[in-house]
């Protein structure tokens, strides 16, 4: 299981569903009187929050596809200049990840 510090120190780099900006960053709302404190994620530029009880199997998902990008060769040139991308669908508010080649521009679905 992943810190506090860790999600909140990956989730500044994470897309936000609703602007598509990379502004995240993690909250703790502990404003109830007869419940756990909330892990809440918040966008700095849309100002939308969220729980954020998925966020931690959604950096899983991205730290998996970044080891993909690090380790596995482009399927199109073999270039080893890849990366992982979001793609986010507001009206949706979903987001799906892409990897990206910088050396040929090939994309793919993870």
């Amino acid at each position: 299981m992943k810190t506090f510090r860790e999600i909140e120190t990956t989730a500044s780099g994470l897309v936000c569903p609703d602007c598509g900006t990379c502004s995240l960053s993690v909250l703790l709302r502990c404003d109830f009187s007869d419940r756990e404190c909330l892990t809440v994620a918040s966008c700095h530029h849309c100002g939308r929050q969220f729980d954020a009880g998925l966020l931690p199997t959604y950096l899983e998902q991205y730290e998996a596809l970044q080891r993909v990008a690090e380790t596995e060769p482009c399927p199109a040139c073999a270039g080893r200049q890849r990366t992982v991308r979001s793609l986010c669908n507001r009206a949706a508010r979903q987001c799906h990840f892409l990897l990206a080649c910088s050396a040929c521009g090939h994309v793919r679905p993870a």
